[in-house]
């Protein structure tokens, strides 16, 4: 039985590959810029990309957001964490502060630490996600000192006219919810959960 190589499938084949199973960091670090112009055009018909990067070196991290211009119209899940990446959410936001320009993003996933993270670069990135169409928020915080920040960033989130699920993590016990815009009707899925609940 004869081996495939990449280069052997056809072109249907490897847009569905690029588009459905492989990160779209792993994509540009492997791919991009590497002279093969089939693969470089095949990457620029995808319709959608997916970007998680979570656990992604410093190097990497780095190459990738200077390519991410060319597919930012194509993302449709980003997730950024600083968990095991110290400053990546805050060079991200320093490069993209404003996320409008991801205007097909479905999933946003963002797990920062509050005490190195700006809350007015989290609160105007949540902002500026109105004219896009996401579906899905997932913020997950630790060392939150002043809870009462956490209700600006809920009001943020609600305030999004496409959102149908938000997922709201916390190491810290926050429980006022009568403070939130009269938008449950439009949210599908709600989770709030605390570090301390969880195992």
């Amino acid at each position: 039985m004869p081996v495939s190589t990449l280069e052997s499938l056809p072109n249907e084949i490897l847009i569905n590959i690029f588009e459905n199973y492989i990160n779209g960091v792993d994509i540009i670090i492997a791919f991009v810029d590497q002279q093969n112009q089939r693969f470089n055009g095949l990457i620029m018909q995808c319709r959608h990309h997916n970007f998680n990067f979570v656990n992604c070196r410093k190097d990497c991290f780095h190459y990738c957001i200077n390519f991410l211009p060319n597919y930012i119209g194509k993302i449709k899940e980003l997730v950024l964490s600083d968990h095991n990446t110290p400053g990546q959410i805050s060079t991200f936001l320093l490069r993209f502060p404003l996320l409008h320009n991801f205007r097909n993003i479905h999933r946003l996933s963002i797990n920062f630490n509050a005490e190195t993270v700006s809350w007015i670069r989290i609160r105007n990135a949540l902002r500026s996600l109105s004219t896009t169409n996401i579906h899905t928020l997932i913020i997950n915080v630790i060392h939150m000192e002043r809870p009462s920040r956490l209700n600006y960033i809920n009001y943020d989130m609600f305030d999004l006219q496409t959102i149908k699920r938000i997922d709201l993590l916390s190491d810290i016990s926050y429980d006022d919810w009568g403070l939130l815009p009269t938008l449950f009707s439009k949210i599908e899925h709600l989770t709030k959960c605390f570090s301390s609940q969880i195992s």
